[in-house]
């Protein structure tokens, strides 16, 4: 399975149905309980239609680029640093415009009623505050935990989620820090470029930052408010790469080479940080 094949399935557990060929360099990356649901992801082109659950409302916040929304035949759009709301009753579809990043959650609605609160279904609202701000960071910290929670816990967070963003729906859109960071678009043009030289050794965050016009230390900064480093998402791109070559490579250690490490032993500590085990050591049918 590759990178992109593994995210279309977390999107898919998620609520949101891919349609069409997959984006190989997808990644999505999700947890849920029975209650409400948090995920990011980031992709060149996507498409789904949402099969959600009638009691929960879905949530998407456009980070980076823009999503084109369907729902009964009306077609709305959203930019970045907007949220748009949906019900799972309707057959809702989703394309993004171009390269997109963003974050996505569902939840069963209690101060959420749109009766009763300050938002409307199937409409861009700018959410650029900061509790929005703090939702995210709240996710971030969440998915890269990445442990299974007690029910109890998970019903705590579930609350807050919703009571952060009912904040943010009250709360007027102010300049913020990390919306001017993705004003340009850089963390999906960093990825594109990641997808395009991840092969070459010598590539890592100096030659990225270079050739986005950047400072490593503001493309650090970029990542890190997706949850996520550059030298993260460049493992992930090579070790997919490791998955898609065994099937034709003798050795494990020429398709670690044709992947873009420069030894075994910096595959194996890649391995590590993204909380894999060694191809060697894993079920071949997986």
């Amino acid at each position: 399975m590759t990178m992109g094949d593994a995210a279309a399935q977390n999107c898919d557990d998620f609520g949101w149905g891919p349609v069409g060929p997959i984006d190989h360099t997808l990644v999505a990356e999700t947890a849920q309980s029975e209650y409400y649901g948090y995920g990011r992801a980031w992709s060149r082109s996507s498409e789904y239609t949402l099969r959600g659950d009638a009691r929960s409302l879905y949530l998407v916040l456009t980070v980076e680029g823009g999503f084109e929304f369907t729902v009964d035949g009306d077609t709305v759009t959203t930019q970045p640093g907007e949220l748009i709301f949906l019900d799972g009753r309707d057959g809702s579809a989703a394309r993004t415009r171009m390269e997109t990043a963003r974050f996505v959650w569902f939840l069963r609605p209690t101060v959420l009623d749109p009766r009763r609160s300050r938002f409307a279904l199937n409409e861009p609202i700018d959410t650029s505050n900061p509790p929005m701000q703090s939702l995210v960071s709240m996710t971030n910290a969440l998915l890269n935990a990445g442990d299974d929670l007690p029910a109890t816990t998970q019903g705590h967070i579930g609350r807050a989620a919703e009571h952060l963003i009912a904040a943010a729906l009250n709360e007027r859109p102010v300049a913020s820090e990390t919306a001017a960071m993705h004003r340009d678009g850089l963390f999906t043009t960093a990825q594109l470029l990641i997808d395009r030289h991840f092969r070459d050794p010598v590539f890592g965050v100096n030659e990225l930052a270079r050739q986005l016009a950047s400072s490593t230390s503001h493309v650090h900064e970029i990542f890190s408010s997706m949850g996520t480093t550059p030298r993260r998402e460049l493992e992930r791109r090579r070790l997919s790469e490791v998955a898609a070559l065994q099937k034709a490579s003798p050795t494990l250690e020429q398709i670690v080479q044709d992947s873009g490490f420069t030894t075994m032993r910096q595959y194996r500590a890649a391995v590590a940080r993204q909380g894999r085990r060694p191809r060697s050591e894993e079920n071949p049918s997986g």
